[in-house]
């Protein structure tokens, strides 16, 4: 029942794929982005979109080029890099931004950004995608 009223609201808010499948799933990216401390599930952020996670998952990698997790981690140290440059504790920001832990922060901040978080502090710039 409730696939079939997902399917009647997709076709009458016209979400077809001639407008492209980022409309798709922008409610879960909209989530990710807008509380990036979550520690956000596939299988909700597929609810979100009234989506199976595993299709949810396809269309998502297919439209963004990384999975859901991958994009959550970015969101979450997109931010972090402000909250380092403006001076927060590491402990502070890992707890903020859902790390479970300040060496799993310092292990994803290094694999996204090429730099330790007190390296990027010292350098005090952003990379080349901000």
């Amino acid at each position: 029942m409730m696939q079939a009223i997902t399917l009647i609201c997709r076709q009458l808010l016209g979400n077809d794929h001639v407008q492209g499948s980022r409309n798709k799933i922008e409610p879960a990216i909209q989530a990710m982005q807008d509380e990036p401390g979550i520690n956000w599930s596939v299988a909700a952020l597929a609810s979100l979109c009234g989506y199976h996670p595993v299709h949810f998952t396809k269309l998502f990698k297919h439209e963004m080029g990384v999975t859901p997790k991958h994009f959550i981690i970015r969101e979450r140290i997109k931010r972090a890099k402000l909250a380092l440059l403006q001076g927060e504790k590491l402990e502070l920001i890992a707890e903020r931004f859902g790390f479970k832990s300040l060496h799993y922060f310092s292990y994803q901040f290094k694999q996204e950004t090429g730099l330790t978080p007190t390296e990027f502090r010292m350098n005090g710039r952003f990379g080349e995608d901000g």
